[in-house]
């Protein structure tokens, strides 16, 4: 995944206004317009969507290693927000889901909209605050199964989306579990809403995450199915582990 697609040749993750020169600039001033995010647009299916909750490169506060600048971090998570685009967009074909990208307001948008993608401005102050109500706003737009991940998890397959919303139901729940106690998907019914769960107060970025994922669900009667856990990528010993692995086994599973 990493080796994919090199510094220079990676699409532009972050919004980059152009500034008009003094001969492009009107002859009559007139006020400036604050310019808006494009609208999240419901696309053919209507029924599934995979969420990509991301951060933009600018402000993604992960330091994979001390040992290259703050560039260096910023264009490693650039190539893993872009890669992990491309296989949902990928998988979306195969499956029949949308895609939504929900990220800030520094994230190109145009670049999700390039790979059949609709763009969700993250709105709140925490963590759990934005992934909150990016959930609520996916399921207002009339989706019924969600499938949330980051971009943090290379070896996810189209087989965890087609377990995902095979299983998500009115009553069921898909947590795929991370190696470090989190979770690299969040498979959620839009029937979730109705019991006004407090999901903001979850500790989103702790290792307690998942067993407290477990107990809320089925503390209001879900069933939860849980995928292969797999490993994210959190240090540049992670990336380097992945790589070691996806160069010593069969590359047509990747």
């Amino acid at each position: 995944m990493m080796d994919a697609a090199a510094a220079g040749s990676l699409p532009d993750v972050s919004q980059n206004p152009a500034t008009p020169t003094a001969a492009s600039r009107p002859a009559k001033p007139r006020r400036s317009v604050q310019k808006k995010s494009p609208k999240p647009v419901i696309a053919s299916n209507g029924r599934n969507a995979a969420v990509l909750f991301v951060a933009s490169p600018r402000l993604e506060r992960k330091t994979f290693t001390t040992a290259l600048p703050l560039a260096g971090n910023r264009e490693i998570s650039a190539n893993l927000t872009y890669q992990t685009l491309l296989k949902l967009a990928e998988f979306s074909v195969m499956l029949d889901f949308d895609v939504i990208i929900a990220s800030d307001r520094e994230f190109n948008p145009h670049l999700a909209l390039q790979h059949g993608a609709a763009f969700l401005l993250q709105r709140g102050r925490t963590f759990g605050g934005k992934l909150s109500g990016v959930i609520e706003t996916v399921f207002a737009m009339g989706y019924e199964k969600i499938a949330v991940v980051a971009n943090d998890c290379p070896t996810l397959s189209h087989r965890d989306f087609q377990k995902s919303f095979n299983f998500i139901s009115e009553t069921s729940i898909v947590l795929g579990p991370a190696k470090d106690g989190g979770v690299y998907l969040l498979g959620l019914p839009r029937a979730l809403m109705e019991l006004h769960i407090d999901l903001a107060r979850l500790q989103w970025q702790a290792a307690a995450l998942f067993p407290e994922l477990v107990a809320t669900f089925t503390g209001h009667n879900f069933d939860v199915l849980l995928l292969r856990e797999k490993p994210d990528l959190d240090t540049l010993s992670d990336i380097a582990n992945f790589i070691n692995y996806f160069d010593s086994s069969d590359e047509t599973s990747f």
